[in-house]
């Protein structure tokens, strides 16, 4: 029992900022990763719906903030015919949030964040596939586990080479998908104040991390911000993994 008090103590006050810290500078620096890290650890730190609702909130500061510093890269005529696609996602992907066991929410972040880590984008499908697929997806996504980011980045970089473009302009359209799900949870469900409160518990670290990211993008390589968001990505689901293992086994024994 004060083993499991002093791994939560560890989890809560170093593992934690620590991860959030280091996915806002990588956020940053190379347009995508905070979601992924963010949204895995605060559902298992506070559960499905707060912890949906805490990771929304400090993804809308980060993606307003990113927006403004990069308003000048973005191709706003990119993301328009995207929005069909995510409306109808983002709504199948709050309804299924509300209904489904936290336990089977933190399986489908891991496999969300397994397909992110592993599984090879293909570049070369046909636009108006590829339009509709993954910005179905990335409304289910950011809808279900307010991860939108990896499908939105992958048609955005279908349709443009320009590194800057995709990662200025997937700000505009993460405040969207966020907002929306956002009011979405909120109709529904009300807001739970243990959400708000961590995400005002861990705003300052993420802007902290912003800045540093934001800085560090002038000397990092592209490679280097790769394989770091594959560190990061990697590591933040061996501990999903492990965490819902855990959870999976108490059901077991409580229901045996």
């Amino acid at each position: 029992m004060k083993m499991r008090i002093i791994t939560k103590i560890m989890y809560v006050e170093i593992l934690v900022p620590i991860a959030l810290f280091s996915a806002a500078a990588l956020q940053a620096a190379g347009g995508m990763g905070f979601g992924l890290v963010a949204s895995p650890l605060l559902v298992t730190l506070l559960g499905s719906i707060a912890g949906i609702q805490a990771a929304i909130i400090l993804n809308l500061i980060v993606a307003a903030i990113l927006w403004v510093l990069g308003h000048k890269e973005i191709k706003y005529q990119l993301l328009i015919p995207m929005i069909p696609g995510l409306v109808v996602g983002m709504l199948i992907g709050v309804l299924t949030v509300i209904v489904m066991p936290q336990w089977l929410l933190k399986m489908a972040l891991c496999i969300a964040l397994g397909w992110v880590c592993f599984a090879p984008i293909a570049a070369d499908q046909p636009r108006k596939k590829t339009l509709h697929k993954f910005s179905f997806t990335a409304g289910i996504m950011g809808g279900a586990l307010a991860i939108p980011g990896p499908a939105a980045a992958a048609y955005l970089q279908s349709v443009t080479s320009k590194a800057h473009t995709v990662r200025s302009s997937m700000m505009p359209l993460l405040v969207f998908v966020y907002l929306g799900i956002g009011i979405g949870l909120f109709i529904i469900n009300g807001i739970d104040n243990v959400a708000i409160t961590a995400a005002k518990n861990a705003t300052l670290i993420v802007v902290l991390g912003l800045l540093v990211g934001f800085l560090a993008s002038n000397y990092l390589s592209n490679d280097t911000l790769k394989r770091l968001a594959k560190v990061i990505m990697v590591s933040t689901l061996i501990c999903l993994i492990a965490t819902t293992t855990s959870d999976m086994v108490n059901i077991g024994f409580s229901t045996a």
